[in-house]
């Protein structure tokens, strides 16, 4: 299992180069992808305004990898495509909002760009405890209805596998520990925690509804009936709408001050938004993260 940033960046130098196509460009993404190559990381496909670029590639990138489109919305288009066609392993966005670029992608004029469900996982460090957990989805579904859900958990559960979690315990959590009909996301949750006790997310064990109380302490847990072994020890958070995911992640950086990288699965392949809570430094920790993704994809296509 892997269990902290620096693992996953070790893992992901031995799992080799991944194609990461870069639109639309900036300086600073631009930076990071040859510093990624460099690592042994990946190797750049950069789509966007070449010309602008072209002193601070100095000519370290064959020509066949830089695809020319100043319109930055056409650019992230070309770039998704050659993700489809399988030229590129991964899609990074270089420059932009965020919600603009997963918007293009998701809901652009010409239909979505990516195949299957998409969803975002956050990644974080638990240092006392050598472990790494997950947080989903945190960027892409404002309301989520149980199959969203059931496709979010199933994402996140690739992800999980690609960092070697084992056995992964999702907490499945809403404002409660108890199932209350006026509460949706609490029905949602007994429902998929009923699906993985019959064995429909493989070998992960799921329990739900659960409160934050009872998600991070078996102690509480117990005080309140809930006696489960995802108590005190979860993988995956599997938050009930995006207000919450994406609070809940921006409040774990910005006062908790804890690093995060994160991933957005779609078809099983990694897509990287620029994320506000994704700080500069760790945006090299999430292309190890999609390289490994990538690799646990490839793996599995055989």
């Amino acid at each position: 299992m892997i269990g902290s940033f620096q693992d996953l960046l070790g893992k992901a130098i031995s799992s080799g180069p991944a194609v990461l196509a870069v639109a639309p460009l900036s300086e600073i993404s631009v930076r990071e992808a040859l510093k990624a190559r460099d690592l042994g990381l990946a190797a750049p496909l950069l789509v966007g305004d070449i010309e602008r670029y072209r002193g601070l590639l100095k000519g370290s990138i064959r020509p066949e990898h830089l695809i020319g489109e100043e319109d930055p919305d056409l650019a992230v288009r070309k770039a998704a495509e050659l993700l489809g066609t399988g030229r590129a392993d991964i899609l990074m966005q270089g420059d932009g909002a965020p919600r603009s670029f997963v918007g293009t992608l998701l809901h652009g004029n010409g239909g979505p760009l990516l195949k299957g469900p998409a969803s975002y996982v956050s990644l974080f460090p638990l240092k006392k405890s050598s472990r790494l957990i997950l947080l989903t989805d945190t960027l892409v579904h404002p309301s989520p209805t149980l199959e969203d859900k059931r496709r979010i958990l199933e994402n996140a559960l690739f992800v999980a596998s690609a960092l070697e979690i084992p056995s992964p315990r999702v907490a499945l959590l809403a404002a409660i520990e108890q199932v209350n009909p006026n509460i949706p996301s609490t029905l949602d949750a007994a429902v998929l925690s009923k699906m993985a006790e019959r064995g429909q997310f493989g070998n992960a064990v799921a329990e739900g509804p659960l409160d934050i109380d009872c998600a991070l302490s078996e102690r509480a847990a117990s005080r309140k009936g809930v006696r489960s072994p995802v108590t005190g020890n979860v993988d995956i958070y599997l938050l009930p709408d995006l207000e919450s995911g994406y609070a809940l992640s921006e409040l774990l950086v910005f006062i908790g001050a804890m690093p995060m990288a994160g991933v957005l699965v779609s078809g099983l392949r990694p897509v990287l938004p620029l994320h506000p809570a994704v700080s500069g430094e760790m945006r090299i920790v999430q292309i190890a993260l999609a390289v490994l993704v990538n690799a646990k994809r490839k793996h599995d296509e055989g």
